[in-house]
């Protein structure tokens, strides 16, 4: 139970502390969550997600990767790279690590499951973090705004827009939409489907259509005109 003194501007103060260190863009944040959802396992790719977002990797994990895998000596790319690696691929039996785990929401049926396994989670990377920074939350207060934290957030706010793209070829399939109806996620990806598109049209259609050009382009006789003839 909350002490007396425990005044509504406490909290409000508490809680624009918690979101205020940094404050990150919608188009970063959707950049993040693709990125994470669509990685395609190499180290090549890790150390490139690692460059680009390296200000969403808390120094929590930072210093997790220092104590249980690198070394205090490891270059500071490879201790963030560990940091992240230990969370993207932190699957158990019960819940998925972070690249599982988005691709999990992006894949659900329907809203209350994807809020569902957000929720989930946002508690696993809560919960993995040093205790003495979770231990006596009896209050149920929300995790610390880390970057991570906003984009789990922002996927959930945004699971209307959320996309597997149609080209089956598609190499990184996941998306965000820009449009209600957007089925893939780039023109290069639609391509093809537009040419099976008008390809099936000209079969079904393409008789038709030319005979109608055909006739069209026939210019009408005037009544009593004769033809031509050559000499």
């Amino acid at each position: 139970m909350k002490s007396s003194d425990d005044s509504t501007g406490d909290f409000l103060a508490r809680h624009w502390e918690r979101k205020a260190p940094c404050v990150i863009s919608p188009n970063r944040l959707e950049a993040f969550l693709v990125e994470m959802t669509n990685f395609e396992g190499s180290w090549e790719a890790l150390a490139r997600l690692t460059r680009t977002f390296g200000d969403f990797i808390p120094e929590t994990w930072i210093d997790y990767s220092r104590s249980n895998f690198a070394g205090e000596n490891a270059p500071e790319i490879d201790l963030r790279a560990n940091a992240l690696a230990v969370f993207m691929f932190s699957d158990t039996d019960q819940t998925p690590g972070l690249v599982n785990g988005i691709r999990r929401v992006w894949e659900a049926a329907d809203r209350e499951t994807a809020y569902w396994r957000t929720f989930v989670l946002q508690f696993k990377l809560y919960d993995m973090e040093p205790k003495s920074l979770t231990h006596g939350n009896k209050d149920l207060d929300p995790p610390p705004w880390t970057p991570v934290q906003q984009a789990l957030s922002h996927l959930r706010n945004n699971f209307a827009r959320l996309r597997r793209c149609g080209n089956p070829m598609c190499v990184a399939p996941y998306f965000f939409a820009a449009k209600k109806n957007q089925r893939y996620c780039s023109d290069a990806c639609a391509l093809p489907a537009q040419r099976e598109a008008k390809k099936a049209w000209w079969s079904e259609h393409g008789s038709l259509w030319r005979s109608k050009r055909k006739s069209k382009n026939e210019k009408p006789r005037r009544a009593g005109a004769r033809t031509p003839t050559r000499r």
